[in-house]
């Protein structure tokens, strides 16, 4: 997770995973890719998928700093479960994210909470080698 919290710009230093085709339709979307699959700290909410047990243990319900229609949900739980001591990993899909890539104001809010909350632990600077299967 980068300092500015928006973890796209992780791509710049080679630290951001996943792809996505991205548009407002199927006639418009393009191809749009962040790095190799493999485990992450965070993840966008695309797409999420975890077994029940791992949900139950860590936790659906939207967190009290929020309190912002659930913008940030996705990096709350992925950034949570990591933190709890699971890995996070980003699969190599083929997968649409019908979005103009445009963020509303509720998700400039939910980032300055979100970073405020975790401040003693973001920036994480890298995960751990035996994490990431050996890619950078």
């Amino acid at each position: 997770m980068p300092p500015d919290g928006a973890w796209w710009n992780a791509r710049h230093s080679r630290n951001a995973r996943g792809f996505v085709f991205q548009g407002v339709s199927k006639e418009t979307m393009t191809p749009n890719y962040f790095g190799n699959s493999g485990a992450t700290v965070v993840m966008d909410g695309c797409f999420l998928a975890a077994t029940y047990d791992t949900i139950k243990k860590v936790g659906i319900n939207e967190p009290a700093y929020l309190k912002t229609g659930w913008d940030f949900y996705d990096i709350h739980l992925t950034y949570k479960a990591y933190l709890d001591g699971y890995t996070n990993y980003t699969v190599p899909i083929i997968i649409m994210h019908e979005s103009s890539g445009q963020m509303r104001e509720g998700w400039y809010a939910a980032r300055k909470r979100f970073m405020a909350h975790h401040a003693s632990t973001i920036p994480y600077s890298k995960l751990i080698v035996d994490k990431t299967n050996g890619l950078p």
